[in-house]
């Protein structure tokens, strides 16, 4: 994977205007995270059947689907019309699934890697093209089915996808990350780059983000978003002549 550092904003700007529309981006916090579903991570796969009730991890994110069917329709203001709408609403509520958050917009995926401003990581933003994998999702029922790794595109059912230009890869096997060394069924190669962002340049990057309109309130409708915002406004923004 062909991995470059930038210092500020502008080498951001300059690397991000070559690439083309089929690209799609990921901001993590520290740039060693990898592509992994957060249901495939090490604290799910160690822990998940301590209680020995579950036959697999596959039967541990049913049953958290089933949970998550039962409490959820009380608060929500749409009713999911498909199996793929209901892991949209939970993976965008921080359920543990197989399906991993994309964006078609960079300045959405850049306040992702720089938002936390405790973590002492470098952050990153992962670019891959998403011609590369799957989109026939109707001819599977639920993303448990999937044989490749597809990319689902949920439609606008609520206000965090439609602020987040969100979508999603879904993995037929969540533990394993994506690579670019992995192929898909056409035998090509996975298009990967990797955009790194040094610790001390991430609070004047979430600065600039912030005149471009991308804050925890334009990402997070709602009060959260707007209480974590300006939290960080009064604490933070001011400097720089940001306001």
């Amino acid at each position: 994977m062909k991995t470059i550092t930038i210092n500020n904003f502008k080498q951001f700007h300059a690397k991000v205007e070559r690439y083309n529309d089929n690209m799609r981006f990921r901001g993590v916090a520290d740039k060693n995270f990898g592509l992994i579903p957060k249901i495939g991570r090490h604290e799910f796969t160690t822990n998940y059947n301590k209680s020995g009730i579950y036959q697999d991890l596959i039967d541990y994110e049913e049953y958290l689907m089933l949970e998550f069917k039962k409490y959820a329709p009380q608060h929500l203001t749409y009713s999911p019309q498909s199996e793929w709408e209901w892991w949209a609403i939970a993976q965008h509520h921080g359920l543990a699934t197989r399906l991993l958050d994309w964006t078609d917009n960079p300045l959405v995926a850049a306040y992702f890697a720089v938002s936390d401003l405790h973590s002492k990581a470098d952050a990153a933003i992962y670019v891959t093209d998403c011609t590369m994998f799957n989109s026939n999702i109707e001819d599977v029922d639920s993303p448990l089915e999937v044989d490749e790794v597809y990319i689902y595109y949920p439609p606008h059912i609520n206000q965090r996808i439609v602020a987040q230009k969100g979508m999603f890869t879904v993995h037929y096997d969540p533990t394993c990350a994506i690579i670019d060394k992995h192929k898909n069924k056409s035998g090509d190669k996975y298009f990967l780059e990797k955009i790194t962002i040094p610790n001390e340049c991430k609070m004047d990057f979430k600065r600039i983000l912030n005149l471009y309109g991308i804050n925890a309130s334009t990402i997070y409708p709602g009060l959260d978003g707007i209480t974590s915002y300006l939290e960080w406004k009064t604490l933070h923004a001011s400097r720089k002549g940001a306001e």
